[in-house]
C-alpha cells in the first residue's frame, strides 16, 4: 500500500512536471520557419546554452511567464547546438545569458528589458495591444513611464547607469573604453552637465561607452577611485584610468574623446534586421548607407574591396559620421525606395539625417575620389537634401558569412 501511494505521488510530480514545460514549445531547423518566422502570431523565443547555469536559474521564471502568456503570446526556445538557427537570427553567444527574441508581424527584434515575470509580461502585452492597434487602424496610446528611471530622464538615454554591483563586470571587464561620472544628485555643476553628459553619449555612441555612478549611494566605487568632489569624470581604458582633462560642454566632450580613440577604420556594419538598423543608423546624427551589388555579380573579393573603401572614408570622417551601415542590392526594398537607390546602379550610397529628415545621394562615382568630393559638397552645403519619408520597413536579412555566392542549380531546386 505505501508503495502504491509512493508511486502515485511520483506520477503526480512527473504529470506537473510535464504540464510546466508544455507552454514553452521546443523549436530546431525543422520546425522554426513554419512555427515562427511564417506564423500571424506573435512568439517570445529564448535562444539559450542548456550548460548555462544562468539559464537554468531563469528557466522557471521562463516557464512561468509561458503560462501566463497562454493563448496570447506563444512561447518556444532554441538550444544553442542549432548553431545555423542562432546564426539565421544574429544571436550572439549565449554562453553567460539566453538571449530574447521577439518576433511580430514578420519582423523580429531582441528584447532588452528585465527578465522577471512582471516586466516581461507586461512588455509583451504592450507588443500585443500595438499590434492589434496598428491591424485595427487605431492610435497607439501613450507609452507609460518605467518605474525605475535610468541615469537620464531620456527614456532611451546612451548613458548607462553604474552601481557598486554592476560596476566591475560593465566597466572593468568588458574590455571596451569608458568615460564615466561621479555625481551627487544635490551638487549643482552635476545638474548642469546632466543633459550635456546626455547629448554627448548620443553622440559618442558606438565610439565609447558612458555611464554615470550616484557616489552618494554608490560609496565603494567612490572611495576605491578617491573621489572627493562632483561631478569627477573618470576615462577607463584597458586597465588603465585615468582623469578627464575637458570642458563640460557636449562639444567639449565629444572633441575630447575623439581625440584620444585610436584612428582605426571605421567598422561598417550590415543591416540585418530592425534592430541593427536602430543601433546603427536611426540612433546616430549622420548615416552613410551603402548599397552593395548582389554576392553573386560582385563576390566577396569585391564586396571586401567596397568594405574597405568606407572604411577609409569613414576613417576620415569620424567626428562628422557616426553611422556607417550596408546592405546587399534588393535585400531592404523599403530602405532602397525612401532613400531613391538603385536608379544608378549598384554600388549605391546616401547620407542621412534622421533628426532633419532629410538625405543626399550620392550621383558620382564610387571611388576614393568620388567619395571625397561626395562628401566636401555636403561639408561646404553644396549638396541637393532631399525630404525623407518617416515610416521605414526594414527586412530580417541573414548576415554575410564573408564567403563566395553559390549560383542554387535546377537540381537543387
Amino acid at each position: 500500500m505505501h508503495r502504491l501511494v509512493l508511486l502515485g505521488f511520483f506520477l503526480i510530480q512527473i504529470l506537473l512536471f510535464k504540464h510546466s514545460f508544455a507552454d514553452i514549445v521546443n523549436l530546431d531547423p525543422d520546425n522554426f520557419h513554419k512555427k515562427v518566422t511564417k506564423s500571424e502570431s506573435i512568439w517570445l523565443v529564448a535562444f539559450y546554452d542548456n550548460q548555462s547555469s544562468d539559464y537554468h536559474k531563469f528557466k522557471s521564471d521562463f516557464q512561468s511567464i509561458a503560462s501566463a502568456l497562454k493563448g496570447v503570446v506563444k512561447v518556444g526556445a532554441v538550444d544553442s547546438k542549432y548553431e545555423k538557427l542562432l546564426s539565421d537570427n544574429n544571436i550572439p553567444n549565449v554562453k553567460d545569458n539566453a538571449v530574447l527574441k521577439i518576433f511580430c508581424d514578420k519582423k523580429s527584434k531582441v528584447y532588452k528589458g528585465g527578465k522577471t515575470k512582471e516586466e516581461l509580461v507586461e512588455h509583451m502585452l504592450s507588443v500585443v495591444d500595438e499590434l492589434i492597434r496598428k491591424r485595427a487602424n487605431l492610435k497607439l496610446k501613450e507609452k507609460s513611464k518605467p518605474k525605475s528611471k535610468p541615469a537620464s530622464d531620456d527614456n532611451e538615454s546612451a548613458v548607462i547607469e553604474l552601481t557598486d554591483d554592476n560596476f566591475d563586470k560593465l566597466v572593468l571587464k568588458s574590455g571596451e573604453m569608458w568615460l564615466v561620472e561621479f555625481f551627487a544628485p544635490w551638487c549643482g555643476h552635476c545638474q548642469q552637465l546632466k543633459p550635456q553628459w546626455e547629448e554627448a553619449a548620443k553622440n559618442l555612441r558606438g565610439v565609447i561607452k558612458m555611464g554615470a555612478l550616484d557616489a552618494t549611494v554608490h560609496s565603494r566605487k567612490a572611495q576605491e577611485y578617491f573621489i572627493r568632489g562632483y561631478p569627477t569624470i573618470k576615462l577607463f581604458n584597458n586597465g588603465r584610468v585615468e582623469e578627464y582633462s575637458g570642458g563640460r560642454s557636449a562639444a567639449d566632450i565629444t572633441n575630447w574623446v575623439m581625440n584620444i580613440v585610436p584612428s582605426e577604420p571605421v567598422k561598417i556594419e550590415q543591416i540585418t534586421d530592425e534592430e541593427s538598423f536602430d543601433e546603427y543608423c536611426k540612433s546616430q546624427n549622420l548615416c552613410v548607407v551603402a548599397v552593395l551589388p548582389h554576392i553573386l555579380d560582385c563576390q566577396s573579393k569585391c564586396r571586401n574591396e567596397y568594405l574597405n573603401l568606407l572604411a577609409e572614408a569613414g576613417s576620415k570622417r569620424k567626428k562628422e559620421y557616426r553611422g556607417w551601415v550596408w546592405s546587399e542590392a534588393s535585400a531592404q526594398p523599403e530602405l532602397e525606395s525612401a532613400l531613391n537607390i538603385g536608379g544608378f546602379g549598384y554600388p549605391a550610397l546616401a547620407v542621412v539625417n534622421f533628426k532633419k529628415e532629410i538625405y543626399v545621394i550620392l550621383k558620382g562615382p564610387f571611388s576614393e575620389s568620388g567619395l571625397d568630393e561626395f562628401f566636401n559638397s555636403i561639408n561646404f552645403k553644396k549638396a541637393i537634401t532631399e525630404p525623407l519619408r518617416k515610416e521605414i520597413s526594414i527586412a530580417d536579412t541573414p548576415k554575410w558569412d564573408g564567403k563566395d555566392g553559390q549560383l542554387i542549380t535546377s537540381d537543387e531546386l
